[in-house]
């Protein structure tokens, strides 16, 4: 006899939390694709329409103005260099920091540990900080935003937390085969602890992506200045000067170009997601369990 699958039933709950989610989702998505939209509208169109499906004469002239400075492309650049430097500076120093607090018979461990907290609560300030990169010769270089950004407790934290819940009987037989602590991280902790590695480097990627804050402090040359910096500078400015600026024809005006600004700064970081968003939840959760 063949055996029966039992399909489960809707329940009215199913139907409100799917009702409720559906709505959640269009409130998050329909902002985002309003932006895009304006972003190809002309400014008569949008005059009419503040909100259109689909443009009904679309053009890239805002996105043809905005790339045709050379502030956005400099500002990639430099984002870049952000990003790959900063994520391999700041992995590096996290996950070696959190494997050594997660060492078993470490001298000092607890005192350690203390030390690596305080500074979550407590800083010296900004103007201590200030006087540091500057003292540094650091001003008017990415490294004034790099090197700040080179370690975060609370990810070392989490990641120390995953490495305490990888089986310890795996390391002994590794220290039973002669293997040294570069090892036991390099061939067993670092493969064991994917999901939690994938996380922490795309939060990262994600903070270092919309860094603006110390570019603003510390980068007074506009050659340098990342994405988010250069973004937050033309959505501040009150008059654009561009509305006299034709591309094909087609006048480009202020709102079109700011919302290009959105999309080209955001669509290069919404597309990690898919690719790691698999590791949140398990990442996340072990690397919290324990304390």
């Amino acid at each position: 006899m063949k055996s029966k699958k039992k399909h489960r039933q809707l329940t009215i709950f199913d139907i409100i939390n799917g009702i409720l989610l559906t709505i959640f989702g269009l409130i998050i998505i329909l902002p985002f694709y309003n932006a895009v939209m304006i972003s190809f509208m002309t400014e008569a169109e949008y005059v009419q329409h503040k909100f259109a499906l689909f443009p009904k004469e679309p053009t890239l002239s805002a996105y043809k103005s905005i790339f045709e400075t050379g502030s956005l492309r400099n500002a990639y650049k430099s984002t870049l260099t952000i990003v790959v430097v900063g994520l391999i500076y700041s992995m590096t120093l996290t996950t070696l920091g959190a494997f050594v607090l997660s060492r078993e018979g470490l001298w000092g461990k607890k005192f350690m540990l203390h030390f690596v907290i305080v500074p979550m609560y407590f800083s010296g300030g900004m103007i201590p900080f200030y006087l540091l990169i500057k003292n540094l010769n650091l001003i008017d270089t990415l490294w004034s935003v790099i090197l700040p950004a080179g370690i975060s407790t609370f990810y070392m934290l989490l990641m120390r937390n995953f490495f305490e819940s990888i089986p310890k009987s795996l390391e002994e037989s590794a220290k039973l085969d002669g293997a040294s602590e570069i090892r036991l991280l390099i061939h067993i902790t670092l493969p064991l602890s994917m999901p939690i590695i994938a996380t922490i480097v795309l939060f990262t990627t994600v903070e270092l992506w919309n860094e603006w804050y110390r570019a603003m402090l510390f980068l007074n040359k506009s050659s340098l200045h990342p994405l988010q910096l250069v973004l937050k500078n033309k959505l501040e400015s009150v008059n654009i000067n561009i509305n006299t600026q034709a591309l094909e024809g087609i006048v480009v005006y202020s709102e079109g170009v700011k919302m290009a600004q959105v999309v080209v700064t955001m669509v290069p970081i919404m597309l990690l997601y898919p690719f790691l968003q698999k590791y949140y939840v398990k990442g996340i959760m072990v690397g919290a369990v324990k304390g």
